[in-house]
């Protein structure tokens, strides 16, 4: 049985006999690639005189490979993935060299910092609890469409910033671009079958807290005197339940009533219906209105 070390090779091996003439002359580059929680191998094409290239990720495809897929299949499925995404200009990047042009666009999101130690070795960061804030420039393309950069060590000297500069910035700019939406789940949820592992096992009221764009909604319990003004019309303090990068649940605290309780249902979730690049937080967090603060 051909393991993964073998898989990528072969892919890298024959990937260029199934495309086109016109990428023929373009060099072949396999380098690991680090991502949210996890290192991913990419594979791109490099094309002189080409600012951009798209960078296809071979993991999801070795397991594609494992469930029976052919190889000479999953090479034709990379090749259109590569062509359909390869782009026919080069990108105008002259928003990206001056922070004055970038600013109003640079947005925060969460991650977790254990799960993302050699990452946060390349990216600027504010650590907040066993989290972290990281930054990305957020692109507009179409309505309902974004794009986003993640903003790495090398752009700050290049933009004469500093970390906590980048950090006021994502501050005005995240919940202007990128309002909270807030609701109860049974409104979000199509039918009951639809319900959370969270709702399915508890009796108190369960709402959902993201953004509007729903990406990387779970940074909306950074915005400014929001929890604290649902906690004011809950009259409760609050349980927030990292449910992904995405999104967060939030449910009014009993009395006497910990955190800590939620930990195993959201591990659960974690391992059995979420993708390792999307889990923020094997536990739950909680808001106090007396302190105004998360712990």
């Amino acid at each position: 049985m051909m393991n993964y070390e073998i898989f990528k090779e072969v892919v890298k091996e024959k990937f260029m006999d199934y495309m086109p003439e016109k990428f023929k002359g373009m060099e072949l580059v396999a380098e690991p690639v680090e991502k949210v929680n996890v290192t991913l191998d990419g594979i791109i094409l490099r094309e002189e005189g080409r600012n951009i290239s798209p960078t296809i990720y071979l993991n999801p495809y070795f397991s594609k490979f494992q469930d029976g897929m052919p190889m000479f299949h999953i090479l034709e499925e990379i090749k259109n993935t590569y062509a359909m995404h390869h782009p026919d200009e080069n990108i105008d990047i002259r928003f990206f060299t001056d922070y004055e042009n970038a600013k109003d666009r640079i947005c925060m999101k969460l991650i977790h910092y254990e799960k993302n130690r050699e990452l946060l070795k390349e990216v600027p960061h504010i650590r907040f609890l066993d989290l972290a804030v990281v930054f990305y420039y957020l692109i507009h393309l179409t309505p309902g469409e974004q794009a986003t950069i993640l903003i790495y060590n090398r752009h700050l000297p290049y933009w004469n910033v500093s970390t906590d500069t980048l950090f006021e910035s994502a501050k005005i700019n995240t919940p202007k671009l990128l309002p909270y939406y807030f609701d109860d789940i049974f409104s979000v949820l199509q039918n009951v079958s639809d319900l959370s592992e969270f709702s399915k096992n508890q009796l108190h009221p369960l709402y959902v807290l993201t953004n509007s764009e729903k990406l990387f909604g779970a940074a909306v319990i950074l915005y400014p005197n929001l929890l604290s003004s649902i906690a004011k019309k809950m009259n409760h303090d609050l349980i927030i339940i990292p449910s992904s990068l995405h999104e967060v649940l939030l449910l009014p605290a009993e009395q006497g009533e910990s955190s800590e309780e939620y930990s195993s249902i959201i591990q659960e979730v974690n391992l059995s219906e979420l993708s390792p690049e999307e889990i923020l937080s094997d536990h739950a967090y909680y808001y106090s209105r007396k302190t105004d603060s998360i712990c």
